[in-house]
């Protein structure tokens, strides 16, 4: 591995060393169409591949502009002046010390303009310095899909539909916002929720796996931030989409948002319905061998299941007066998920069979929230503001689940029936508290400081009743009542320094501590646990040139385990599988280290971590003595991650882009099971390439694909997964919006392959889980109201930012 590392190591010093050389001058004149010098015009200079921007002039006197120190690369110029006709030089390569005078560019026109309509296209990535942001506002693939989907074709991201977690960058403990606040969201309904939330509204999405001082320090996957779009027009305005598709169950996708701006008032909502009834399959088997006696439990489950998410949101912002800004942001979700289901269960002893178990099962899961926020924003100057937030959160939660389970012998002969139910309530509330200051000393010097305080209330109710004489009976072994109360308070200062004209440096100190005490109905106080640790970061940009820069960021984050997963409870998935929790596990930890080099719009990317107590989820743990399957988190001793990204868009044509990313992987994780020590490495790729097409009349294509090798998660081993999509779209004019046609997982290749191979506990299991269909869908969305550009008006919330806790 040091070897390897070495040479991917050499290899980016090597590409920085030719970046550095070779620069040269650009100038030339702007005319009129009578060979008249034109004063004021606008020009910039724009990478060929891409369009991005390099450099920017307004010419003289005498119509003339100049680009100086230009490095070797493809170019070409745009020109812009008000009354004339904008103009795009062809393009032209720049060689080593050259210096090129450009044939004199003559602009056309004269026209007298009513109204101005600005257009703009940002590029697919662009690098910042603590985080890689994805602009995908133009994508035609993302009307008719689900924001779920689109941060599964996001670098580095994958999304597990089986155990409902996102790991990002090989790490689980992600947390995700919605517009820079922390969604709040319970990890097991976050993966449904993302699934029911319209990706018509998202205009990026922002992958921060080293976080400044001024987020949480939860999480060692860091954060994805999903920025919804914003309307900056004056008056009413909106756009709405409605999508239906089909792929082995019916599914719909609709989307509204509304904006009213008028004055020092500005009202915004959005609402979005999501339905999906795709059936789902799953194939699992797991064997137990103790000397010459191997038991196998071999289940085949169709799940026919209906979600359907309402969303909600609803803001008003007013500007009070010059300096002064309050708001307030309600948001709400309904997110219902039910299922009929027919589990076929067979028991083999010695590869004979003894005993077979068709269950059928009814299930409802569903989640209800609401939630508000109270925001203030004072700014004492143009270079110093503070800011406050109130945020209140109320989540409730339930999930009854019948089993009717018929039992045959090993002869198919019947034997008996047996009915099983369960339910699970969980209420859950969040008060949380926030204030940030901010003041900007000089160019040189930023400093930003906070506090914050949350306190969450969490209750779990788990009943399991039997069938026995006519009579439900509880059973008292898989019946839990726990009860958690957490606080939580921090603070954090961070700096901004600015060491010269190319050079930045942030650093940045947050506390935090945290009191947790977990009650349960039969054995008490059973979590007591207060500590404090300090989590500091630091980060530093250096961009050699306009197009060329390399960063270097440090962080230490935390990972607390969910409500759930420390509530001692147990809960049924088949006769003989359980979801189990787990008094014991204790908080984890990670250091990770990243360097980024970024060349026009190429980046490239080194990261490293280390986790000490890593949290581990779904981990499978048997029982001889109940012959039962226990699925529950764990920690490991420490697990690592080395990863290697490369991403860069490319134009090929003037009609075909292509953006590409491409990640390897050296993860390492260590553990004990039964005290045996046991260690896992696995090296993977994953990559994900999106094809743009420009097409006549008004058409546009977009193709994208991935793929994901085998990984490991703790000691559970994943197949590779990969899925090809395709959408094509007509836009029909400004009056009457644009048409797509999606076709999601073409091969029908989506599916999660898991295995483990236990030797300590002779366990060995395999599973196939079929979550995704190929499905065709049809889109119409459109653009309505005043459509007049205003500028948006300066509002940064000070996000409330809570732990996704449980599960």
């Amino acid at each position: 591995m040091r070897k390897l590392t070495k040479l991917w190591l050499s290899a980016g010093m090597f590409f920085l060393g030719n970046l550095l050389f070779a620069q040269g001058t650009i100038e030339g004149l702007v005319l009129d169409g009578n060979k008249e010098a034109i004063i004021g015009a606008n020009v910039l200079l724009l990478n060929a591949t891409d369009s991005s921007f390099v450099r920017g002039d307004i010419t003289d006197g005498s119509g003339h502009y100049i680009f100086e120190k230009i490095t070797n690369g493809s170019y070409f110029i745009s020109t812009t002046m008000v009354g004339y006709n904008s103009f795009y030089t062809p393009t032209f390569n720049m060689t080593e010390n050259a210096d090129l005078r450009m044939d004199p560019i003559r602009l056309e026109g004269g026209v007298t303009l009513s109204e101005v309509k600005v257009i703009g296209k940002k590029v697919p990535y662009e690098a910042k310095i603590d985080r890689l942001v994805i602009n995908i506002e133009n994508s035609v693939l993302s009307s008719s899909s689900t924001a779920l989907e689109i941060l599964e074709r996001s670098p580095g991201v994958v999304v597990n539909r089986q155990n409902n977690t996102i790991s990002l960058v090989g790490k689980n403990g992600v947390n995700v916002m919605i517009n820079g606040k922390r969604s709040f969201m319970p990890v097991s309904s976050l993966v449904q929720f993302l699934e029911g939330m319209s990706a018509a509204n998202i205009k990026s999405i922002e992958l921060i796996t080293v976080p400044p001082a001024n987020f949480d320090a939860e999480g060692d996957g860091g954060y994805i931030n999903i920025v919804l779009k914003k309307r900056t027009d004056e008056g009413l305005n909106g756009s709405f989409s409605a999508s239906y598709g089909y792929g082995k169950g019916s599914v719909s996708n609709d989307n509204i948002d509304l904006n009213y701006r008028k004055g020092k008032l500005n009202l915004f909502g959005n609402y979005s319905f999501v339905l999906n009834g795709q059936e789902q399959y799953f194939i699992t088997d797991r064997t137990i061998t103790e000397g010459n006696n191997v038991d196998q439990s071999l289940t085949s489950l169709l799940r026919n299941p209906t979600q359907r998410n309402h969303n909600l949101r609803f803001g008003i912002d007013y500007q009070v007066s010059d300096k002064t800004i309050i708001g307030t942001l309600f948001s709400g979700y309904d997110n219902k998920w039910s299922m009929e289901a027919l589990n076929t269960n067979q028991i083999l002893n010695n590869y004979g069979l003894a005993a077979v178990n068709v269950i059928e099962n009814i299930e409802r899961n569903q989640w209800q929230h609401y939630s508000a926020n109270f925001n203030v924003k004072h700014n004492f100057t143009e270079r110093e503001f503070v800011s406050f937030d109130v945020d209140y959160l109320d989540f409730y939660n339930e999930n009854p689940t019948d089993y009717i389970n018929t039992v045959f012998n090993g002869s198919h002969t019947f034997l008996r029936n047996e009915f099983t139910k369960s339910s699970k309530t969980t209420p859950i509330g969040m008060l949380v508290g926030k204030m940030d200051y901010h003041r900007t000393f000089n160019d040189n010097f930023k400093l930003d400081m906070g506090i914050k305080g949350v306190r969450s209330s969490f209750q779990n109710r788990v009943l399991v009743q039997t069938m026995e004489g006519g009579n439900w009976q509880t059973d008292p072994s898989l019946t839990s009542n726990s009860e958690l109360v957490e606080q939580i308070l921090a603070a954090y200062a961070s700096s901004a320094i600015q060491l010269g004209k190319q050079t930045t440096a942030k650093i940045g100190l947050r506390y935090e501590y945290t009191d947790s005490k977990l009650d349960t109905d039969s054995d008490g106080r059973v979590i007591d646990r207060q500590f404090g640790k300090f989590f500091p970061s630091a980060y530093l940009s250096h961009n050699f040139s306009e197009t060329f820069g390399a960063n270097l960021s440090y962080s230490r984050r935390i990972t607390r385990p969910t409500f759930n997963e420390m509530a001692p409870f147990v809960f049924l998935v088949d006769p003989t599988t359980f979801f189990a929790g787990n008094v014991s596990i204790q908080p984890s930890f990670t250091d990770a280290f990243k360097m980024d080099l970024r060349y026009k719009s190429i980046f490239f990317s080194v990261q490293y971590s280390f986790q000490d107590s890593t949290i581990a989820r779904f981990q499978q743990q048997y029982d001889p003595e109940t012959n039962r399957l226990l699925l529950l988190t764990q920690n490991l001793k420490d697990s690592k991650v080395l990863s290697f990204t490369v991403g860069f868009p490319v134009k090929l044509t003037n009609w075909w882009e292509m953006r590409t990313n491409a990640i390897y992987f050296q993860q390492e994780n260590n553990s004990y099971i039964q005290g045996e020590p046991i260690q896992l490495k696995k090296d993977y790729v994953q990559f994900n390439s999106t094809q743009s097409l420009t097409l006549p009349k008004g058409f546009s294509s977009e193709i994208s694909f991935f793929y994901i090798g085998p990984r490991i998660s703790g000691t559970l081993q994943f197949g590779q997964m990969y899925g090809l999509s395709i959408g094509m779209q007509k836009n029909l004019g400004a009056k009457w919006g644009t048409l797509r046609l999606n076709v999601t997982d073409v091969l029908n290749s989506v599916k999660l392959k898991g295995m483990a191979n236990v030797e300590a506990q002779h366990l060995s299991y395999n599973g196939i889980f079929d979550f995704s269909q190929r499905t065709f869908s049809l889109t119409y969305s459109r653009n309505f109201g005043n459509q007049k550009l205003k500028s948006t008006r300066n509002r940064e919330r000070g996000a409330a930012e809570e732990s996704q806790r449980v599960n």
